[in-house]
């Protein structure tokens, strides 16, 4: 496209007097003005692909209109324009636009969202339509988790972002650029299609060449305390976020720590630290706001700098240290549902947690337009050990867990654009962990009150070291109608599991009171050894409003199972073919549908291939029979995402299926001591539906935004409970209401209201059904009264609603607090007040399989508090 030609109308009238620009990468590259009778004509230096650039449209009296001409261009233009005095303002503040897009990207104005009770830039994010922050600190936009938090386009804190929404003030940021369809490396930039969401926090000016922060002090009876640092500074040669954090006040140090990322998300930091296998408690956390529960005592100090060396060369460095020591009281009553009867586990705990970690992880980036490399070295020390003092039907048991998990990764990357355009990618990656774990139960039985206590001792020893090695590398022809990349990778893989159990004599009758379990060796020897050699092609294409991309990877797998205990196994040479497919169509300028298929095939790992058993707790042994793990997975994904930023509404429809085929299935043998959990030789399928609804909008004239989503989840399968193969189908109902307004200046509602229901059915031999059922329900409401602009007064009350067996139970708890800004000073008071009416004891259960949890968790009572915060 070199030339292009149009008229503006608006009811049937010519429009003069408008300007009229094409955009490449946010900028003006050529512009015109529409004469008397509303033609325009636009001259271009060179030949563009018209997919590149934006046509953008803009009078006095009419909205700003933006086309992407891949989906509008034609010889000559017929523009229709909607004048201002036609549709309500309802984006408009004091002449400022709440939302504005330009292309792909969605800019949230900060002061037009904000309130002056606010603190934190998390506070705003979570009035601004579209945009959800849950309860760890995990931000989505429109249904979907972003891939990266910038701060004036700098990547500081990775993927534990989290931190940054709680430090940082929302009065330094301008605004917030939502930044769709992102591609950080520049040099893939127009040349791939990406589907990843990125959010940009844009400083002030006046706010970039100073040291910024807070200093925190409280106190609590009984016995709390609470210190915090925050320093911060966003130049654009050196940014940093430092926090130094010691609390007792109930907040989760560990979800800012950057070795606990989620296992399921690929880390670009640090390998992120593994489930547990052994366990200290059966029992999750409570379902309710930390600082009723958690008892803890934590130390955490994150660093986090960015050395910006040129405009496109960055050094990241990010160190972490975490001390955390937590303690939870609770009970349990665990019904296991079989074939033809209930098993039921009963426990009493205290549990204590102590965890130490250092992390250190440094991050070295060269992001050109014709060139990219990047080099990340990280290392990671942790240690851990949880003590369980519990009682059941027969014994009190003491139960004990240490584990180690240390290690290194490193991962150099680099991408050339060559001369005819074509991209050129070489990739390396190396990790090695040491994990060790170790659990020590003592049994002192209340009926044999003569039995020595070392008679009844069980030690469980793990230790699962990893090490893996990537070499890959790719070509990507840029040019054509269709684009092409071929790569080839080869992955090396080994992976050791050493388990030793070791019981007394009296033990023995506790853990092996079955029969398939007499002569069991109590010794594990594994070595596991992966080598795959993949080669994939992808094609990718744009045209009209489409965007279709296409994986086809072919692996070649070789896997090798050494064990001295057992005989060695080298399993076949295997070839698998795994192709993705997805395609993207744009129904206008703001909506579009999308379509996502993806099959998998793969072979299972070590902790699949262990024979003899380990014990995972005072209750629970696992282990397998089956010695070729293989699953094969089909997975559909339908959308449909809705926005309208002149409304300020955001919506997503999505539909999911799932067909999961597997050639081993997990049995349970139980009995009233224990139970079993293998994995043995008989295929099952497993069937997952899914539809979720997600809408946001805001609204002027209450000043706040109404958050909903709804979701339906059905998964059909088969267990095998003590020798019987049962059908097993269960469904979950979750519902979730969002609100938050001003009724007027002084006063503001915030609501929420979440309703889960889930149940389980089981088919016995005899046709009949056992069906497990559950239903929870919370409401949150939160009503703040500022009589002037420095008071603010709140009270906070959260209603919990729990189906118990023979019961439901109502919970209620309230919080009172008070704030206070005395003129002329950068002081911050506070008072607060928490469970007011002293609930000491929280009932409620759900539910896992075929397994029914009914939980009753000690408070921590009633608490006040008082805190003092210095802003310089």
């Amino acid at each position: 496209m070199q030339n292009l030609q149009g008229t503006l109308h608006s009811d049937g009238m010519p429009v003069a007097s408008a300007n009229v620009s094409i955009l490449k990468d946010n900028m003006i590259i050529a512009f015109s003005r529409s004469d008397t009778k509303g033609n325009f004509q636009i001259n271009l230096k060179q030949e563009i692909p018209p997919d590149q650039v934006y046509l953008q449209v803009r009078h006095l009296a009419f909205n700003r209109l933006y086309i992407r001409l891949d989906s509008a261009i034609a010889s000559q233009l017929r523009i229709e324009l909607l004048a201002k005095s036609k549709q309500i303002d309802a984006i408009e503040i004091k002449g400022q636009r709440r939302i504005q897009r330009t292309g792909d990207t969605l800019t949230y104005q900060v002061s037009t969202f904000a309130r002056v009770e606010d603190r934190k830039i998390a506070d705003v994010l979570a009035r601004m339509p579209g945009i959800r922050i849950d309860d760890r600190g995990k931000i989505s936009f429109n249904g979907k988790e972003i891939s990266s938090l910038y701060v004036d386009g700098t990547d500081i804190l990775a993927e534990q972002y989290s931190l940054a929404g709680k430090t940082i003030p929302h009065d330094i940021i301008q605004k917030v650029d939502v930044l769709q369809n992102h591609q950080h490396q520049r040099v893939r930039q127009k040349n791939e299609i990406s589907n990843s969401v990125a959010l940009n926090l844009v400083v002030n000016d006046s706010a970039k060449t100073n040291i910024i922060g807070q200093v925190d002090a409280g106190i609590a009876v009984p016995a709390q305390y609470q210190a915090k640092i925050n320093s911060m500074t966003f130049s654009s040669r050196f940014k940093m976020l430092q926090s130094l954090t010691s609390k007792t006040m109930a907040e989760q140090l560990s979800n800012h720590y950057i070795a606990q990322g989620r296992p399921d998300r690929q880390s670009r930091t640090i390998s992120p630290l593994p489930e547990r296998h052994l366990q200290a408690s059966t029992l999750l956390e409570p379902p309710i706001a930390a600082h009723l529960y958690l008892n803890n005592n934590g130390q955490l100090l994150s660093s986090n700098n960015v050395f910006r060396i040129n405009d496109s060369t960055s050094w990241r460095l990010q160190v972490n240290q975490l001390f955390d020591r937590n303690k939870r009281q609770n009970q349990g009553l665990t019904e296991i549902y079989g074939s033809d009867q209930v098993y039921t586990f009963t426990e009493n705990n205290l549990t204590k947690n102590i965890m130490r970690g250092t992390a250190i992880a440094s991050y070295l980036e060269v992001n050109k337009q014709n060139f990219f490399f990047s080099h990340n070295l990280s290392t990671h020390f942790n240690r851990s050990r949880d003590k369980t003092d519990l009682e059941n039907r027969t014994d009190n048991i003491n139960q004990q867990i240490r584990a180690i998990n240390d290690g290194v990764k490193q991962a150099l990357h680099g991408k050339i654009k060559l001369p005819n355009s074509n991209l050129l990618e070489l990739a390396w990656d190396l990790s090695y962990q040491a994990r060790e774990e170790n659990l020590t139960i003592h049994r002192d039985g209340k009926f044999q009150p003569n039995t020595p206590q070392e008679d009844n001792k069980a030690f469980q020893k793990l230790k699962t070291p990893i090490f893996s090695n990537k070499l890959s590398g790719s070509y990507r022809f840029n040019k054509g109608f269709i684009k092409h990349r071929y790569q080839l990778s080869l992955l090396n893989q080994s992976h050791k599991l050493l388990s030793n159990l070791d019981l007394t004599e009296a033990a023995k009758s506790n853990y092996l009171n079955l029969d398939s379990l007499a002569a069991a060796s109590l010794q594990n020897r594994i070595l596991w050894k992966n080598r795959e050699l993949n080669f994939t092609s992808s094609l990718e294409t744009k045209f009209n409003r489409w965007e279709i991309a296409c994986h086809l990877p072919v692996s070649l797998q070789k896997v090798q199972i050494e064990d001295p205990l057992q005989s060695s196994k080298s399993i076949p040479s295997r070839v698998f073919f795994n192709p993705q497919l997805s395609s993207k169509y744009e129904l206008n300028a703001n909506d579009f549908m999308q379509f996502n298929y993806l099959h998998q095939q793969q072979i299972a790992n070590v902790f699949d291939y262990y024979q003899n058993p380990i014990l995972i707790n005072f209750r629970e042994l696992r282990r397998n029979q089956q010695q070729t793990q293989e699953q094969h997975r089909n997975q559909f994904n339908l959308s449909y995402n809705i926005q309208r930023p002149n409304a300020l509404f955001f919506g997503n429809v999505a539909a999911n299926y799932g067909r999961t085929h597997a050639l081993s299935m997990t049995t349970l043998a139980v009995t009233d001591l224990i139970k079993i959990r293998e994995n043995t030789a008989q295929e099952n399928t497993i069937d997952r539906y899914e539809l979720s609804i997600y809408a946001s909008k805001y609204i002027p004239f209450l000043r706040g935004t109404i958050h909903n989503s709804i979701s339906r989840t059905s998964q059909k399968s088969e267990i095998w409970i003590n020798q019987h193969r049962r059908p097993m189908s269960s469904e979950l109902i979750y519902f979730n209401l969002d609100l938050d307004i001003k009724l007027r200046p002084t006063i503001g509602i915030l609501y929420n209201l979440q309703y889960t229901h889930d149940k389980s059915s089981i088919n016995d031999a005899g046709n009949s059904t056992q069906k497990i059922k559950n239903s929870n329900l919370k409401q949150v409401l939160n009503l703040s009264y500022s009589p002037n602009p420095r008071l603010f007064l709140q009270s906070h009350a959260n209603h919990y609603q729990n189906q118990l067996p023979n019961e439901t139970k109502n919970y209620f708890f309230i919080d009172f607090s008070s704030r206070w800004q005395p003129k002329k000073t950068k002081l911050d008071l506070e008072i607060l007040l928490s469970n007011t009416l002293n609930i000491k004891y929280y009932q409620t259960r759900h539910i896992t399989a075929n397994e029914l949890i009914n939980a009753q968790y000690h408070l921590r009572g009633r608490m006040l508090s008082s805190k003092c915060t210095f802003y310089f």
